[in-house]
């Protein structure tokens, strides 16, 4: 008999004396969801420990400047001042190979401090100066936007929250999904806001590609203290309802995340990332492939 495991694959749960093991075994079949959601995806980072992208692509990133891994997630610290370059903050790769005029942008933020009003970017891809194009999810003190512009054309749908502080303090999803004539916004599954927008900010120069910063006429800036988690970028636009289904999808797990013992996600090892650090060992015939652990029995 052969088993593969896939992430998630294996959680341990503790409450009071009783232990309770989920073990995911895909034989075969898979939710739906969790199959359409795999399709089309470009880079997946989790965050946990590191920015090695697990979608397969293996296009990787590299964090920069004032920055640290805490509990599976990516905390960013924000420099002061608006020339500010030293903060933390996320390089991509080159994804001009991969992305056209349709992409989705997904991820998980928990935002602490902005440094100047004039804001900042969560992800970011181009510059915005004359003759220009920039991609941009992001916020100012009290609001978030998701645009393709340059400095007298585009812009892109928004949402300002009630209570700006309480809002900006708390763990959401944020999903910006493009198509070639219109932008979405998403929060939390739901749709907040479209608008028609047929410009492209694609191909852009390779290094302006990036998390927590973004390029403009003269520099960079880092400006935001915040928390990632979980960022994936589509080379196509998501369906609502697939976009409903992936924040239910992650949104689970941070619910879960109570009483967890261990977690192995089984992508190239057997690391457990609950933050208890009870790695496990793999012996015998196996091997990794595809973020998955596949034993192979004996007859």
């Amino acid at each position: 008999m052969v088993l593969t495991l896939s992430k998630p694959a294996c959680r341990i749960f503790q409450n009071g004396f009783l232990v309770f093991i989920s073990l995911l075994v895909w034989l075969g079949a898979r939710p739906a969801f969790a199959s359409t959601l795999s399709q089309g995806l470009v880079v997946h980072y989790p965050l946990d420990g590191n920015a090695r992208d697990v979608s397969g692509n293996q296009l990787h990133a590299t964090a920069h400047g004032n920055f640290h891994y805490t509990n599976d997630q990516l905390r960013t610290i924000g420099d002061g001042g608006d020339y500010a370059r030293g903060g933390g903050h996320l390089r991509l790769p080159n994804l001009n190979a991969w992305l056209t005029n349709e992409c989705t942008l997904s991820f998980w933020v928990s935002d602490e401090q902005l440094t100047h009003n004039h804001g900042e970017s969560y992800l970011a891809f181009g510059r915005f100066a004359p003759g220009r194009l920039t991609m941009e999810m992001g916020r100012n003190t009290n609001h978030i936007g998701f645009g393709v512009f340059g400095p007298d054309v585009g812009g892109g749908p928004g949402y300002s929250p009630t209570n700006p502080a309480e809002f900006f303090a708390r763990k959401k999803h944020l999903v910006g999904v493009k198509t070639p004539t219109t932008l979405s916004l998403y929060l939390d599954g739901v749709l907040v806001g479209t608008e028609t927008n047929s410009l492209n900010a694609f191909p852009v120069t390779g290094g302006e590609q990036g998390v927590s910063t973004h390029w403009w006429a003269v520099g960079v800036s880092t400006r935001l203290t915040a928390t990632y988690d979980n960022i994936r970028i589509y080379r196509r636009a998501l369906s609502a309802e697939e976009v409903h289904q992936l924040y239910r999808l992650e949104g689970g797990e941070a619910n879960l995340a109570q009483g967890l013992v261990v977690h192995y996600p089984l992508d190239g090892n057997a690391r457990d990332v609950s933050g208890n650090q009870l790695h496990a060992t793999a012996h015998g015939n196996f091997h990794y492939t595809n973020d998955q652990l596949r034993t192979i029995g004996d007859g």
